[in-house]
């Protein structure tokens, strides 16, 4: 349950896509998408997550660039803890065991593993209502978290608001979202999330039957902040195609793959001092597979 997990943070992160037959359902009747489940019910899932960053500063007496990679492995149990009568899921997510490292420059640390547990409620249609993650701090809107984390937010909360139409759908079939993700007090960031039935395919050697669902997001985002005699301009560009395969008939996915990238650029203007630039690309991708 890809929604269970999302993408709290990239030293718990998701997601590896299965390789199997597969062919593509002839299907005419529409077909309505969702999640289904009692307490009690266990899926496990495996995950595979990269995030490469490159970074470069201008204006200074000596120019500096810098890269960073983060990669990790990880397998979740998710169990269903509450069904209520409208069919809102509540689930639990737990980290059985995980690895991670990150690269700076030429220089990989490996990444102790991290304990992870995430609780959220849900609709049937996949969209998270509530979640709370065990061990995470609140924070403030003001903090300055940076390109990571603020490719990590925008993802995270384009996956958790990622749902299925009211009505049943057919191939070709496209529906839009929009939210607002609030990365700092002065930047809100206005998401549209364009989703399409693009096949119905049979998956694997039970010739499972699952819709291939996609939502692509485009989110330019600027923002300008004067303070103590600096002048800061933000510019920016969130970019992210997540792909679901969803099982209608059992009421579940089966695989995820998605992909985000961000380009920012931030430039300081100092009285006396000129003007510095700071330019910050990331691409992240994750993949998942159930494995039961």
């Amino acid at each position: 349950m890809r929604a269970a997990v999302a993408m709290a943070s990239i030293f718990s992160s998701l997601t590896i896509l299965v390789t199997a037959p597969q062919g593509t359902a002839e299907t005419k009747e529409p077909i309505l998408f969702r999640y289904k489940g009692k307490v009690g019910d266990i899926r496990r899932s495996r995950s595979e997550y990269v995030l490469r960053m490159t970074s470069e500063i201008a204006g200074g007496s000596e120019p500096r660039k810098g890269k960073m990679e983060f990669t990790s492995e990880a397998t979740y149990t998710h169990k269903i803890v509450g069904v209520d009568s409208e069919g809102n899921l509540e689930i639990e997510t737990v980290k059985e065991k995980g690895t991670a490292a990150v690269t700076m420059d030429d220089t990989k640390r490996e990444q102790p593993d991290q304990p992870f547990k995430r609780v959220i409620k849900m609709n049937n249609r996949g969209k998270v209502l509530e979640e709370k993650v065990e061990g995470r701090e609140e924070s403030d809107e003001e903090d300055t978290v940076g390109p990571v984390g603020w490719l990590e937010k925008l993802a995270e909360e384009t996956v958790a608001n990622i749902a299925f139409p009211e009505k049943p759908i057919k191939v070709g079939d496209t529906w839009d979202d929009r939210i607002t993700v609030t990365l700092a007090r002065d930047l809100k960031v206005a998401v549209v999330l364009r989703s399409i039935l693009k096949e119905v395919r049979f998956l694997g050697k039970e010739k499972r039957r699952v819709g291939i669902i996609q939502t692509t997001v485009n989110a330019p985002f600027s923002a300008t902040r004067t303070r103590d005699g600096l002048t800061m301009s933000l510019t920016g560009q969130f970019l992210g195609t997540f792909t679901l395969h969803f099982d209608p008939d059992e009421g579940d996915e089966r695989q995820a793959e998605d992909e985000m990238r961000l380009a920012m650029e931030v430039v300081v203007e100092v009285p006396g001092k000129g003007t510095f630039n700071q330019t910050h690309r990331l691409i992240a991708r994750s993949r998942t597979v159930r494995l039961d």
